[in-house]
């Protein structure tokens, strides 16, 4: 039977080596430090009836889905980090929308003040104009 031989890094980047051995025909396994997660995952598989005897391609499958759900973590801690950004973001975006939006209202005000205060002027000078227009009439 032909077995694969795999290179598999955990988290702890020390590659797991599974090679025949060939002193007893069985396997040869070489790993470095793992996580216990890791580890009872391993030892869940090689007590799995059949595990051990697959054939190459189921092997490569089953390591195909654990780098699957590796990268699928990985893709769902990004996907929690883009988050926290994203209402970081809106966070930001709300504290500058509402400090423009009393601007916006100050401004506002202002321009309605100036617009009384300019009638209130052309009101007057043309109340005098009328006078001094009477004053010149009467001369």
């Amino acid at each position: 039977m032909e077995f694969p031989i795999p290179s598999v890094t955990g988290q702890s980047s020390k590659p797991v080596t599974i090679a025949p051995n060939a002193s007893d025909g069985g396997l040869l396994l070489r790993w470095g430090l793992f996580d216990p997660r890791e580890l009872a995952r391993f030892k869940e598989l090689l007590e799995k009836p059949g595990t051990v005897g697959m054939s190459k391609e189921e092997f490569e499958q089953m390591w195909v889905r654990k780098s699957l759900r590796e990268t699928l973590s990985t893709v769902e801690e990004c996907v929690g980090k883009l988050e926290g950004s994203m209402e970081d973001v809106n966070e930001l975006f709300n504290s500058h929308r509402d400090k423009l939006s009393k601007m916006n209202d100050a401004l506002t005000a202002m321009m309605m003040a100036l617009k009384e205060e300019t009638m209130a002027t052309t009101l007057a000078l043309s109340t005098r104009i009328e006078e001094l227009e009477g004053e010149l009439a009467s001369c």
